[in-house]
């Protein structure tokens, strides 16, 4: 390992010289809008109507066999009563921050499409154990899976300017594992996230087996396992804490849980990518 080119990249890091991602300006402005207090549907039409992509993703939504309506939604407007305001603002951050997962670099491609993979993936699982087998709103618990890794994305877009750092492939992937989720907590305290999304994420490397409510850091640590179980890998990772974790959910047999939450995932994951 070259400990010289890792205390330079951490050095950067104490010193905030990472340039954190930053969230679309029209996401920031829906979510302005419908946490004021006094937001109403046609404001927030207006906004979406500013970005083509988030506007044809919501409508996507709206019309999607998740809510299984009988009448296609025809406007913004039907959509967004149709899918309430708290579903949108979800949606919006939830599409706005899959684009951030792109790569300036050829060298990185597969690295930002793995995260990206293991991301929208964790977001759908969490998505779907939050609204099978438990009372948690099931947008929030997509976007904590979502961001889970985020932090992962400054370090990749430093590494860029660094191409030594993405030739040393060990060093890289011991940095990221060290230093993923304090990134993670700051870009998440950057774009004002609510403590519910914070305190979610900062657990994720608690010993599974410690965790018995049906809360949001459990929904994660399960749809993270799901995720990961899903990357090919040369042995098979976190079986065993996989039946652990879907023990706590539901007194169903592992396979049957399994079969559930993925068939929905596989319909949340287009909605929000």
């Amino acid at each position: 390992m070259n400990q010289r080119l890792y205390a330079l990249i951490d050095e950067d890091l104490r010193s905030n010289k990472l340039t954190l991602p930053s969230l679309p300006h029209t996401a920031l402005q829906i979510r302005t809008e419908i946490e004021s207090g006094h937001s109403n549907v046609s404001r927030v039409v207006c906004l979406l109507a500013e970005d083509i992509a988030l506007a044809a993703g919501v409508m996507q939504a709206a019309n999607s066999p998740l809510l299984k309506t009988e009448h296609a939604c025809q406007s913004l407007g039907e959509a967004v009563n149709r899918l309430g305001l708290e579903f949108v603002k979800s949606l919006v951050f939830s599409l706005s921050i899959s684009q951030l997962f792109a790569p300036s670099n050829d060298s990185l491609e597969k690295r930002f499409g793995l995260l990206k993979y293991h991301s929208t993936k964790t977001a759908a699982y969490a998505y779907s154990i939050a609204s099978l087998f438990t009372e948690l709103k099931p947008e929030t618990a997509h976007l904590i899976g979502l961001v889970h890794d985020i932090g992962t994305l400054p370090i990749l877009a430093y590494v860029e300017q660094v191409p030594a750092l993405i030739e040393d492939t060990e060093l890289l992937d011991d940095f990221i594992k060290e230093e993923t989720l304090a990134l993670t907590l700051r870009v998440l305290r950057q774009w004002a996230f609510p403590e519910v999304i914070l305190e979610a994420v900062a657990p994720q490397n608690i010993d599974p087996y410690t965790l018995k409510a049906k809360d949001y850091p459990l929904v994660l640590a399960a749809a993270h396992i799901l995720a990961n179980n899903d990357i090919p890998h040369d042995e098979p990772l976190s079986f065993g804490k996989e039946g652990v974790l879907c023990s706590r959910l539901s007194d169903l047999d592992k396979d049957t849980l399994r079969g559930m939450i993925k068939e929905k995932a596989e319909i949340v994951r287009p909605l929000f990518t």
